[in-house]
């Protein structure tokens, strides 16, 4: 079975064209426009994979990456950045 995938973003354009790649390729793939409904998804629906666009602020990123690696410690994030990826677990 395929991982579940949250993708959080604020440009719905961008989050659309990415939710339709993953799919695509085989992976369920739900779909917030910020940590309030992420969490709720992941609450409700449970991941595998949050990835986190770039227009997700800062302080948003950091409130859920910890919340994640505190109350759900085997999924894994990925933050977009511009220009680059970089994944939580290896910073």
């Amino acid at each position: 079975m395929m991982p579940n995938v949250l993708l959080i973003g604020t440009l719905p354009k961008l989050l659309q064209q990415r939710k339709k790649a993953f799919e695509a390729s085989g992976y369920r793939v739900c779909t917030a426009r910020d940590i309030d409904d992420a969490l709720a998804l992941i609450d409700a629906q449970g991941c595998d994979l949050v990835v986190i666009g770039i227009g997700v602020q800062e302080d948003e990123r950091t409130q859920l990456t910890a919340t994640l690696k505190t109350q759900r410690p085997n999924v894994k994030i990925i933050c977009l950045y511009l220009g680059s990826i970089h994944n939580v677990e290896a910073a």
